[in-house]
């Protein structure tokens, strides 16, 4: 009935989605990477490097995020290796296989062998959605929307 996603580019036509927040993406980089050493990166610097992403079929909202951070820093990402999970992305990054980006809250995985850095402007973001069929009337959907919306203190904006 309800999902939380990163919502696409493009929404399907029979979804509603409401963006809850958006959250700054940060660079993740094995300890070895030449970047590493620099607190924050210009992001053409891993023009270069292979990007381990999610599938778009996952993670269609992150996916779209992480290629149009690079479109904005002037390149193209070489994608090689696909991960279903964040934290399959991280341990990949980690065994020296690639880089990647990450919102900002996944810094709190301490990955052993991983670094994360800022990115400069412009500083790419991702967000983070309720998406539900547009002729939803799910009591539980109802309830679940509204006690996010309570517990992340805003408005619910009903359509």
């Amino acid at each position: 009935d309800i999902a939380v996603v990163r919502p696409p580019q493009i929404t399907p036509p029979d979804l509603n989605m409401q963006i809850l927040l958006t959250e700054i993406m940060v660079a993740a980089l094995p300890t070895e990477h030449p970047c590493q050493a620099m607190a924050e990166i210009p992001l053409n610097l891993l023009q270069h490097d292979t990007f381990i992403v999610s599938p778009a079929t996952v993670s269609s909202g992150l996916f779209d995020a992480i290629r149009e951070a690079c479109f904005a820093h002037g390149f193209e990402p070489k994608m090689w290796q696909n991960a279903p999970q964040i934290v399959s992305i991280l341990s990949l990054v980690a065994a020296n296989l690639g880089v990647t980006l990450v919102p900002e809250s996944a810094k709190q995985l301490a990955i052993s062998g991983l670094r994360y850095r800022n990115i400069s402007a412009p500083t790419p973001t991702v967000d983070m959605a309720l998406a539900y069929p547009k002729l939803t009337h799910s009591q539980a959907a109802i309830n679940f929307s509204s006690l996010i919306h309570t517990l992340l203190k805003r408005p619910v904006n009903p359509d």
